[in-house]
């Protein structure tokens, strides 16, 4: 049997927003919500913080799968589908990718890199980009990665593996096998643009879909349930149990996924409680939801192009801490993706590149709100 989409405006981010009712906007609001703190959680993973990561790589990317797949639909045609995903996703991974280049230039250059020095780190960026791997690669044969634009194409395959997954009889057991042959084969070799992490995304798509046809983050779960999660979630990340989808690694096999799934409940529960009690952080956090694919693209820019040591080694020389300077390099990379969203919906370009037309409405929105008030 197919599945349907049995919830009207399930569509995209959206049409969701704009034909959901009264009822369901806070729901999607706070979805919107929780992209954002999967974002700023997968910022903060970046820096080789091992108390942070022990906390974040317990949900970031499968939170920010399952939020993609609440928003996913089966409204279009196929063929247009595979059209949509590829102007929303690898477009700009394409185009970001090629900014690397006078970016990463200019850095080495402001740091009197000599010129073969330079030539040999612009060279890799092309293959890099063409490869998709979001780790360095050794088999089939070694290669460098791109960073974490690696999640675009992931994405954008994810979510038509899903599509065809939803199509065929046995829905649910081609989604386990998805995962089980993107799992297993990371174990031996890295396939092209992260074909691999994308099987294993389908699986957190495959629930936020379940999750939105089914409403369950609308259904009140029982405060044992809850204390249960709590409980497991402290628990893995004190044993440092966690899924890192873009290299395969899962620590603990079904207890690592089992983490990730009740920890992004309850950070999408967390969501909600913000979306109900303090309005101005929730459409903060709504803006910088719908920003996400922006903050990702900028922060991946900095990622691959900034040396972020230099600026923790000046801070720490001026008798910063290590970890009051690191705190600081997270806040400034966090700021900077933010600011991207912001650049975004000034530039015309940018915001047709980015499909960021709503998200700019959105922003005016906010600010003739402000100057209301």
């Amino acid at each position: 049997m197919r599945e349907n989409t049995p919830v009207r405006g399930a569509d995209d981010t959206s049409n969701s927003h704009t034909s959901a009712s009264s009822s369901t906007k806070p729901r999607i609001r706070s979805i919107d919500i929780a992209k954002a703190i999967a974002m700023f959680a997968i910022i903060s993973g970046h820096f080789g913080i091992v108390s942070i990561n022990n906390v974040v790589y317990g949900f970031h990317v499968p939170l920010f799968f399952i939020v993609s797949g609440y928003f996913f639909s089966t409204k279009r045609a196929f063929s247009s589908s595979i059209v949509q995903k590829l102007r929303q996703l690898m477009i700009p991974y394409m185009i970001v990718g090629l900014v690397y280049i006078p970016v990463l230039t200019a850095v080495l250059l402001l740091q009197h890199s000599d010129k073969q020095t330079i030539v040999a780190n612009i060279s890799k960026i092309p293959l890099a980009l063409l490869y998709g791997a979001g780790v360095p690669v050794h088999s089939p044969a070694v290669l460098p990665q791109i960073g974490l634009l690696w999640f675009l194409p992931a994405l954008c395959f994810a979510f038509l593996l899903v599509r065809i997954a939803l199509e065929a009889r046995h829905t649910v057991l081609l989604i386990v096998l998805y995962f089980m042959i993107g799992w297993i084969s990371m174990l031996f070799f890295h396939a092209p643009l992260s074909i691999q992490p994308a099987l294993m995304g389908t699986f957190f798509i495959y629930i936020g879909y379940k999750a939105r046809q089914y409403n369950l983050f609308n259904k009140r779960a029982p405060l044992w349930l809850i204390v249960l999660m709590m409980c497991l979630c402290l628990s893995c990340i004190s044993s440092g149990i966690f899924v890192n989808i873009v290299n395969g690694q899962i620590s603990l096999g079904p207890l690592s996924i089992l983490h990730a799934l009740c920890f992004s409940y309850l950070i999408i529960r967390l969501c909600q409680w913000i979306d109900l009690h303090n309005n101005m952080l929730a459409q903060f956090l709504q803006w910088c939801g719908k920003g996400s694919l922006v903050m990702m693209c900028f922060h991946g820019i900095s990622d691959y192009c900034f040396p972020g040591y230099l600026l923790q080694d000046f801070l720490m020389n001026w008798g910063l801490s290590h970890a009051i300077a690191t705190a600081i390099l997270i806040f400034l990379n966090m700021v900077w993706a933010v600011i991207g969203i912001i650049i975004v919906t000034h530039s015309k370009p940018l915001a047709v590149l980015f499909s960021a037309t709503r998200l700019e409405k959105f922003s005016h929105a906010l600010s003739v709100k402000r100057f209301n008030a």
